[in-house]
């Protein structure tokens, strides 16, 4: 989608002196920030369908407090006096607008703000002010913030374009039982979040179309710290289950369903190995390419696609069933996008595509990484290679055999306030402007500037095209199949370096890729 960050938040109406009819109906017009997380699955209180019954004006949505006026009416009241105690503490300036904004590019989002921090340097936050009983202060414990507020908070950065939002939260009758959260921009969740208001506003809600039937998730997850695939700490009480059961494989995915996490079974040790985003693109990717050339199914066109930060055994891979191998920009949408490419260009079919981020897409009626489908693939996958006696680990360490042990990592650099800002400019314009020549025992071989839309061969000093749209990232290609890439955030001081190395085994790949880790962190002055 490629968010513009350069605008203003528009005025929908003044709320001072509306009625409390009249702000619903005003609401009505869009989605607010308390509506978010029923969209995103994450709301206690409503569903999907429950919010589009209200805003079509057929039932209205289950609100916060529903049923007890009483807790409803006291969060209500309150909120002054927790913004005081907030302002207090961290020795911040809020104050209120009372206004109802909009997003002028994106007018279906629509954002009624508590309060607005000042900051000491001129800049601007977000404030929402909660309040809580002792019963439920768990949920704030451990420096976390409940899943619904953080959509809420994220979905209003996105309509103020403001940078960073406090919680606040007031669970008893004096100011040490209070709880502050702080939270930043992410623009990859941003873009998610907004694709998928639209998604609500334009094919359900405009159109009239209701949303299906879901029940209402559990947004405790007693079971787990927290929903997330890519942590370890989730699969816990699923190993214990697995190896009770003597399962070969573990399958999870995030509760919207587009990440998916694998474990399976190594039948040498009888140990389960944890699968990263590119292990498991890469083990459905030799499955459906092996599977269709065996039948005859694969295209004369077929293309695979992967971003540039995805592991370069996917290169091999198509090579091998001699498909085109497509690299895109860092973010599932623009896999999704190649799809609608080759249908308006009549260029390519699509084969496969993946992220290293724990994403894939089998097929084309989705366009966007799906957890579901991939999880039919894998389990489809482990029966096939069950009737081999293998499990999908087996087949890993064959395809690591087949065509080379890959391995990826990735390092983040994080600095502070806007002298880290500029430090991480300064770094990336460093490497820009003086590329480097070697990373440890590595020599780059090639170097690609997405924001000068340059490739250079260090050898020839020849320059190309990099064929992809401007971004602000350095990509070296390095010699013994090794890579390395740099990627600063658009919203805080903060740089991720990619890797990835080719060893003649795990335990040499493992080698590998910690020494390239550090020579990357010397070349980045870390």
């Amino acid at each position: 989608m490629g968010l513009n960050l350069n605008y203003e938040a528009e005025v929908l109406v003044e709320t001072d002196g509306l009625t409390r009819e009249q702000w619903l109906d005003y609401r009505k017009q869009g989605i607010g920030g308390s509506d978010c997380a029923a969209i995103m699955g994450f709301s206690p209180f409503c569903t999907k369908r429950d919010l589009y019954y209200d805003k079509i004006g057929l039932q209205p949505a289950m609100d916060e407090e529903e049923g007890n006026w009483v807790a409803k009416e006291v969060g209500h009241r309150l909120e002054d006096l927790v913004a005081e105690i907030f302002s207090q503490k961290p020795g911040l300036k809020v104050f209120p607008i009372r206004k109802m904004f909009r997003h002028p590019l994106y007018p279906f989002m629509l954002a009624d703000v508590d309060f607005f921090i000042e900051f000491p340097d001129g800049h601007y936050g977000i404030l929402e002010c909660k309040t809580t009983n002792y019963n439920c202060q768990d949920k704030w414990k451990n420096d976390t913030t409940p899943v619904n507020y953080e959509y809420q908070g994220r979905h209003y950065m996105a309509v103020m374009n403001l940078n960073e939002v406090y919680f606040a939260c007031l669970y008893g009758n004096n100011e040490d039982e209070f709880f502050i959260r702080h939270m930043e921009r992410d623009m990859d969740i941003e873009e998610d979040l907004i694709a998928e208001e639209e998604y609500f506003w334009t094919e359900h809600v405009l159109k009239k179309a209701e949303p299906p039937y879901t029940e209402k998730p559990d947004l405790d997850f007693t079971t787990l710290e927290y929903p997330n695939p890519e942590d370890p700490k989730a699969f816990t009480l699923a190993l214990k289950l697995a190896k009770e059961k003597d399962a070969d494989i573990i399958l999870a995915t995030d509760p919207d369903a587009d990440r998916l996490g694998v474990y399976s079974k190594d039948t040498k040790t009888g140990e389960y190995k944890a699968f990263t985003g590119n292990m498991s693109g890469m083990l459905i990717a030799e499955y459906l390419l092996s599977q269709r050339k065996e039948k005859n199914l694969l295209h004369d066109n077929g293309a695979f696609v992967k971003t540039i930060v995805s592991t370069n055994m996917a290169d091999a891979i198509a090579a091998e069933y001699n498909v085109k191998l497509i690299e895109v920009l860092t973010g599932f949408k623009y896999i999704g996008e190649q799809i609608k490419f080759f249908e308006q260009q009549g260029t390519y079919e699509y084969e496969f595509g993946f992220e290293e981020s724990y994403g894939c897409l089998v097929g084309t009626p989705a366009r966007d990484k799906d957890a579901v489908v991939a999880v039919m693939a894998l389990c489809e996958a482990a029966a096939y290679y069950k009737t081999k006696n293998m499990t999908l680990w087996d087949q890993m360490i064959q395809i690591f055999e087949k065509y080379g042990y890959y391995k990826e990592g990735q390092k983040a650099i994080t600095m502070k306030g806007a002298e880290g800002a500029e430090k991480i400019a300064e770094l990336m314009d460093k490497l820009r402007n003086e590329t480097p020549k070697k990373f440890g025992s590595w020599d780059v071989l090639e170097a690609r500037d997405y924001k000068k839309d340059e490739c250079v061969d260090l050898k020839t000093g020849e320059k190309k095209s990099t064929g992809l749209p401007s971004s602000n990232v350095l990509y070296y290609a390095l010699s013994d199949n090794a890579w390395c890439c740099a990627r600063p955030s658009g919203t805080e001081p903060k740089i991720k370096f990619y890797m990835g190395v080719k060893g003649s085994n795990l335990a040499d790949a493992d080698a590998k890729l910690e020494e390239l880790t550090k020579a990357v962190m010397e070349v980045a002055g870390q």
